[in-house]
């Protein structure tokens, strides 16, 4: 995998609430699709708090899925972002 050298703003194109606190965020970003597999992991703006690392669930023509399950503040704002949001990635 070639590094990510900067941030990219994303764009949030759909969310899906699994229940039990699970989600699954999908977002615009072609820019890195062909450098990352799943499995690996990126950095995602996690509002005031520090970015978390998640590791990617799905990729799918030009948007990446990330599952993460609510832990704390970080990722209860990855899971209150509306379609159409956008956070940075790197």
């Amino acid at each position: 995998m070639s590094s990510i050298k900067s941030l990219i703003k994303s764009q949030l194109t759909e969310i899906n609430d699994l229940g039990n606190g699970y989600f699954i965020n999908w977002f615009k970003a072609p820019e890195i699709i062909k450098d990352i597999k799943p499995g690996q992991f990126l950095m995602l703006e996690a509002g005031q708090y520090l970015n978390r690392p998640l590791s990617i669930y799905e990729i799918r023509k030009d948007e990446i899925g990330f599952l993460h399950k609510i832990f704390g503040k970080g990722t209860e704002f990855l899971s209150s972002l509306k379609k159409g949001d956008s956070i940075q990635i790197n």
